[in-house]
């Protein structure tokens, strides 16, 4: 059965109240759906706000509002039969939450969560805890995986989520470096993964557009600040614009990978 996805990336703003930031989640999607889309990605931090900026101290947070709002947002996306992934501290019941991603099914359940593994030097210091696994759901016979802002720098993640088998990578972040939009362009190019990339809309991030990217690193849609919708892409793996990249490219390297990698632990190639 052909496997095919709609997906909307984002670029909504982020405020320090938890109800505001749920409403526009909430209105995001719905224009989400109207235009196609299947899955939904927010950014890092959408629900909760992220730390440094709209979240001062842990003190600040309000829990059960998050916890209220994530609820309203699950509910939503039943309504929408829509697939949503939006970004939020989360509460685990030690002294730290984590850095995560709340992943929702098109029946309005958590089907999992993404906790941010590698942090930045100040979040490891004074905020998060770090996730200990990688995750991948399937939607509609399309492999998902995720990753958070920071992970962008690692080709590590983005070679672990080729080995697992990813059709797309849900990548949520907080940057305004203009110089990521490159980056995401060249982790799909070198591990043939589509890429969805969200960030917030906030006037600090309006130099580093959202941006859906195919598997050889092409630009397939951008929503930037000036664009009061999410924009749209269609993952197909079994399009032919993608024959070299996903049926020569990747498995070619894929193999090429594994040699290297055995002879660098110093195992023999056969």
């Amino acid at each position: 059965m052909a496997k095919r996805l709609q997906v909307a990336v984002t670029k909504a703003p982020i405020a320090s109240d938890v109800r505001v930031n749920s409403a526009l989640i909430r209105e995001q999607m719905r224009l989400a759906a109207v235009d196609g889309a299947q899955l939904v990605v927010f950014a890092e931090g959408a629900l909760s706000g992220y730390v440094k900026r709209q979240i001062r101290s842990w003190n600040e947070v309000d829990w059960p509002a998050i916890a209220n709002e994530t609820t309203a947002i699950a509910s939503t996306a039943k309504e929408l039969s829509l697939w949503v992934v939006f970004g939020t501290a989360r509460q685990l019941g030690g002294s730290r939450p984590a850095n995560s991603l709340v992943i929702i099914n098109d029946q309005g359940s958590i089907v999992d969560h993404y906790d941010k593994r590698i942090l930045s030097a100040t979040e490891h210091r004074d905020w998060f805890v770090s996730g200990t696994k990688a995750v991948m759901v399937t939607i509609d016979g399309i492999k998902v995986g995720f990753a958070i802002c920071i992970e962008l720098r690692f080709p590590e993640i983005f070679a672990e989520m080729e080995r697992f088998g990813a059709d797309l990578v849900a990548l949520a972040s907080y940057s305004a470096d203009p110089f990521d939009a490159t980056l995401v362009k060249a982790q799909a190019s070198l591990f043939n993964l589509y890429l969805a990339f969200s960030t917030p809309g906030n006037d600090e991030h309006r130099e580093l557009d959202s941006l859906g990217v195919g598997p050889n690193g092409d630009e397939l849609c951008r929503a930037n600040c000036d664009r009061d919708r999410p924009a749209i892409f269609d993952v197909d793996p079994d399009n032919k614009r993608w024959d070299i990249a996903l049926r020569k490219a990747r498995p070619w390297r894929s193999k090429v990978r594994a040699r290297f990698l055995g002879s660098e632990n110093g195992e023999n190639e056969k």
